[in-house]
């Protein structure tokens, strides 16, 4: 009878779908956000200080949640560095909570919603922010503002 209990609650946690990294605020030292914890699902804007670090591993999955209206669309700041270690075999993904093609059903909604493009706000490199900011390997997606403040 236990094998079937845990047989269960094995198919249960399989069908959820992956888990997710809730993240947001304020990165104020060197983080690395790696593949054993991704997909990160960014739920308030995150904003990388200055003379700070937020790296990125190869094959991470950055999604960040949806809002229906335009000023609460998710965003990135970056006044310091951001990392990404993406390979060509495995690049870094930013992309809406939406996309199941890129870190599975994150909202665990089957097919009830579609990513579409403004799905989440932008990632902006501020005058502080580090010269040597460079994005290769990183595969953007479904993000995008209407109107720019």
């Amino acid at each position: 009878m236990k094998k079937t209990y845990f047989f269960l609650f094995f198919m249960v946690v399989m069908l959820k779908g992956y888990s997710l990294t809730e993240v947001g605020g304020v990165i104020n030292e060197n983080t690395t956000w790696t593949l054993a914890n991704s997909p990160y699902l960014i739920v308030s804007d995150v904003t990388v200080n200055a003379d700070v670090t937020l790296t990125i591993q190869a094959g991470v999955v950055v999604k960040f949640q949806y809002q229906e209206h335009q000023d609460s669309k998710r965003r990135m700041y970056v006044n310091g560095t951001l990392n990404p270690q993406g390979t060509a075999s495995n690049p870094v993904v930013f992309t809406s909570e939406r996309d199941d093609e890129y870190g599975g059903d994150s909202n665990n909604d089957g097919n009830a919603t579609q990513p579409a493009p403004g799905d989440w706000g932008y990632i902006k490199f501020t005058s502080a922010a580090n010269v040597s900011n460079t994005f290769q390997n990183v595969l953007v997606r479904y993000g995008g503002r209407y109107r720019w403040s």
